[in-house]
């Protein structure tokens, strides 16, 4: 009897000992190789996520390299975010704050209206996906914040908590 596991293998549930151990070294070494090339993709394959009053906020990051800006070297990271009303009501977005970090200590600040230049109306059930990016001086750093929201319906004004995510070149994970 075999099964697949969720490595995407099919593992026997007793190993025959026809050629040695052969079948049970193919399989660990398939095992090895697929773990080397899960954590060699990590970065690509975290999301977090978080849902304060029924919005739930998805976040996935990718490091997109380096850049000079003014004669000084960066690295840039993007992430997408994704906002999905599963509340009953329909809210609005109207602001956004960041905070910004890395292992310099250098911490910034970002606040303002919307998020790329909209105030995105989602009503129950809809999602709203946007992409941006942001520039570090070191090769790790992290980002939290909020959104600030009405609720259409009842005109009450709410903070939508954006998660702690972290900002990782893909070679500080090997």
């Amino acid at each position: 009897m075999s099964y697949l596991n969720e490595f995407g293998i099919t593992l026997k549930k007793y190993f025959m000992i026809q050629n040695g151990h052969t079948l049970f070294f193919m399989v660990l070494n398939q095992l090895n190789n697929n773990l080397w090339f899960l954590r060699k993709n990590l970065y690509l394959l975290t999301m977090i996520h978080q849902i304060t009053k029924g919005v739930k906020i998805s976040i996935q990051t990718k490091y997109k390299g380096t850049s000079y800006r003014n004669n000084k070297l960066y690295h840039f990271f993007g992430y997408a975010i994704t906002i999905e009303n599963k509340s009953p009501e329909t809210v609005k977005l109207t602001d956004r704050f960041w905070k910004i970090f890395d292992t310099l200590n250098n911490t910034e600040i970002v606040s303002g209206e919307g998020v790329v230049g909209q105030t995105p109306t989602l009503r129950p059930n809809e999602i709203y996906t946007y992409g941006s990016g942001c520039y570090l001086e070191s090769n790790i750093g992290a980002m939290k914040g909020f959104y600030t929201m009405i609720n259409l319906d009842t005109f009450e004004q709410f903070k939508v908590i954006i998660p702690t995510f972290q900002l990782t070149t893909k070679t500080v994970l090997n």
